[in-house]
């Protein structure tokens, strides 16, 4: 399994960043460069339209087969590369992290809108990334159309906050997940980052927002 490795880049211009270090690279080495994305729901001038979004916004990630790789090429890159960890010492992204936005991302590297409702307190998908995945949510927000996923046995600061319509409920309202009181199927505050977890693999902190009543 290929780890991933973040790369600071400038907000905005994390796709160009990323198609540099892909020149920059050695040809006959098997690392791979890419900026995944987000499907959000945004208003622009009182119209709800999907947007994709970097899902760490000011990183581009890249898979290696180990640290050294990166390491190497980061001293020897024809312009400035800012590992994550440092050149000497890159940290990968957390392997928990890692699998779970795997598990939601398409070939493109894109983890898209998911859609579904609630009955008698349980999540249910109908499509998108979280079909089949209902277990993994912590939170939902209606308002703003997210859902907070975290790894299963993740601490409670490691949250994918992805892009989630919940079209109905059931009469019965209650949690969407057990042990959540019944008027909270809405996102508790938090940003969008997988990281900060136990083995010191950095956060790598996105946008954030208060959670508001539908």
């Amino acid at each position: 399994m290929q780890r991933w490795y973040a790369l600071s880049a400038r907000r905005g211009r994390e796709q160009a960043f990323c198609r540099l270090c892909q020149r920059m690279a050695p040809a006959s080495g098997s690392l791979s460069f890419f900026v995944p994305r987000l499907t959000l729901c945004r208003r622009n001038r009182g119209v709800s339209e999907l947007r994709r979004v970097p899902l760490y916004p000011g990183y581009c990630l890249v898979r290696a087969d180990d640290a050294e790789e990166v390491s190497s090429f980061a001293k020897s890159a024809a312009h400035p590369v800012d590992v994550v960890g440092g050149p000497d010492a890159p940290r990968p992204v957390d392997r928990r992290d890692q699998r779970l936005i795997e598990s939601l991302m398409d070939a493109d590297g894109v983890i898209g809108f998911s859609a579904g409702w609630i009955e008698d307190g349980a999540l249910r998908v109908a499509e998108g990334p979280l079909r089949g995945l209902e277990h993994l949510v912590r939170r939902i927000d209606r308002h703003r159309r997210t859902a907070d996923v975290a790894p299963r046995g993740a601490a409670g600061d490691r949250i994918l906050r992805v892009g989630l319509e919940v079209v109905g409920v059931s009469p019965r309202r209650a949690p969407c997940h057990p042990g959540a009181p019944a008027g909270d199927v809405r996102a508790a505050g938090g940003g969008l980052h997988p990281g900060a977890a136990p083995n010191g693999t950095p956060a790598l902190r996105g946008r954030r927002g208060r959670a508001e009543r539908p």
